[in-house]
């Protein structure tokens, strides 16, 4: 039987949908944090020669956020307004949060997917410890991996640079089916690719993501996960490891 690869919309997370999720995205800061962010900001502003009510404005935001942020009125601005605020600013969002961000909790990047939807640095054992980002508030972090896109090798569903929250999980549930998912065969091969079931028990179809790619049949499965959720990467900071 041929397949021919399916139309994917990005997941959901967690049943809310994928633009719902990136407005809820927030970094997780407590109050002592908002000190070291007002006070970067202040600085900036003052280096900078601007006021609280023009570099809100220059970003795009109300007019007070910056004097909500500097005063404090605002338990934890979102990581978008930092981002936009950093723009105007021409410095990067760890200028401003300092070492604030990473209050989050961190999950590890376990590897890159690239041509075909293969993850070959999930194949390997890793040289060293792997990247670190923030995990989404949305996910909770213990037993959270992270996947990073390169270039359009699961276009269009996902871009070049995204980053995809899975959890691992023994074996493969029911509730994956249809959905994309990192997949790790028995011989230790990783994809990322929509699962479905195969034509006998125990046996899967990986289908590809991306229609230039060929999909995968009757494939025996160590683990599939589905992803959680994908985010741009300027909504990704890497975290440093200790």
């Amino acid at each position: 039987m041929w397949f021919s690869s399916p139309a994917v919309k990005a997941p959901l997370v967690e049943n809310i949908p994928f633009g719902r999720g990136l407005a809820l995205w927030h970094c997780r800061w407590a109050m002592n944090h908002m000190d070291v962010i007002a006070a970067n900001l202040e600085r900036l502003i003052k280096e900078r020669g601007l006021s609280r009510r023009g570099l809100s404005l220059d970003a795009g935001l109300s007019e007070t956020v910056v004097r909500d942020i500097v005063q404090k009125r605002i338990a934890s601005p979102t990581y978008m307004t930092l981002v936009k605020l950093a723009k105007v600013l021409a410095v990067g969002v760890q200028d401003i949060v300092g070492d604030a961000h990473y209050a989050a909790p961190t999950v590890p990047v376990v590897g890159q997917i690239v041509e075909g939807g293969r993850i070959p640095s999930m194949e390997h054992e890793a040289a060293g410890p792997p990247p670190m980002v923030p995990c989404p508030a949305l996910i909770p972090a213990q037993g959270t991996s992270a996947v990073n896109v390169v270039g359009n090798s699961v276009a269009p569903v996902y871009q070049a640079g995204h980053v995809l929250f899975f959890s691992q999980q023994d074996g493969v549930s029911d509730e994956d089916m249809g959905r994309p998912c990192v997949a790790v065969g028995t011989d230790g091969t990783a994809w990322l690719r929509l699962v479905q079931p195969g034509s006998v028990p125990g046996r899967y179809h990986l289908l590809s993501l991306n229609p230039m790619e060929a999909n995968l049949f009757d494939q025996e499965l160590r683990w599939a996960a589905r992803v959680r959720l994908a985010l741009p990467a300027e909504l990704v900071l890497e975290a440093p490891n200790d």
